[in-house]
């Protein structure tokens, strides 16, 4: 997903985050990005209302079905040690074997876990071989770093199970080329030189569709915590709260107060009036049986 390992300096993206956790003024950021001590980020993650979320779509639960599951670019192996902690047999894929950022991070895990496992591969995932399957490939924060985003996602696809889903979380948003550059320019890793990109939601959906996923379903920047995180869902409802009254005055906010169908079609409203470069937007599709 990044630049090759240089043995001397690391990747770029290593080089980067190793910079914000020496600065004291980014603390915040290196927490909310789960970039500090991988275990007590990977506790965190477990235990927050993003991962809560990514259970209850994925219909996972402690104590249920025990599930295989690939974690794409899984970085310091955060969500893997989740997955793993709710009982599943994980498989965490990194191609960087940073210790900060990558296979060495997640090994770090191992040793803590009380259920499931995890098991490291250091490769991209187009260059991974599994005869058995997975009920599920997760990549938080990935798809817009694969090389081409429909290989990429064909190769993920190709490793689901008959019937298998394929979630891809927080992906970058942008809908023209100019939209793009300005995101670039305003992201943080960026600036530290790590390749960022971004790409149209419609590209995002044809590339699964491509990939013979179906039953596609789409998450805009505010339909969901697993993508308006670190933002509280207070602040959210509050905005397309406001949105009403704006619109439609005193009885646009009872009817948010009071019906939540109205709610939950004001926050969708309101992704969709988001156009900033950047925003973050969730896919899923399932493998056909």
């Amino acid at each position: 997903m990044q630049d090759k390992q240089d043995a001397a300096s690391g990747t770029s993206y290593e080089r980067a985050v190793l910079r914000m956790q020496s600065d004291p003024d980014r603390q915040d950021f290196v927490k909310q990005c789960y970039l500090d001590d991988p275990l007590d980020a990977a506790l965190r993650f477990a235990a927050s209302d993003e991962f809560r979320e990514v259970c209850r779509i994925l219909s996972i639960a402690a104590g249920g079905k025990k599930l295989r599951v690939l974690d794409v670019g899984c970085g310091n192996g955060i969500a893997s040690y989740a997955f793993a902690s709710m009982g599943c047999d994980v498989v965490a894929m990194e191609p960087d074997p940073s210790p900060v950022v990558g296979t060495g991070a997640v090994n770090r895990l191992k040793d803590e876990l009380k259920s499931g496992t995890i098991v490291s591969a250091c490769c991209p995932v187009g260059n991974y071989k599994d005869d058995q399957g997975f009920d599920i490939v997760y990549a938080r924060q990935v798809a817009h770093h694969f090389p081409v985003l429909e290989e990429g996602v064909s190769a993920c696809a190709g490793l689901l199970r008959a019937g298998g889903t394929f979630l891809m979380t927080r992906e970058h948003v942008a809908d023209t080329p100019e939209d793009l550059e300005s995101f670039r320019q305003k992201h943080a890793l960026a600036q530290d030189g790590v390749w960022e990109c971004a790409y149209p939601s419609a590209r995002y959906r044809e590339a699964m569709r491509s990939a013979g996923l179906s039953d596609i379903r789409e998450w805009g920047p505010f339909d969901s915590v697993i993508n308006y995180y670190p933002a509280p869902a207070e602040k959210i409802r509050g905005k397309a709260h406001d949105m009403m009254r704006a619109r439609y005055g005193r009885i646009g906010g009872l009817l948010f107060r009071g019906l939540p169908a109205v709610e939950r079609w004001a926050v969708h409203r309101l992704s969709e009036l988001n156009r900033s470069p950047g925003r973050m937007y969730s896919f899923l599709g399932r493998k056909r049986g």
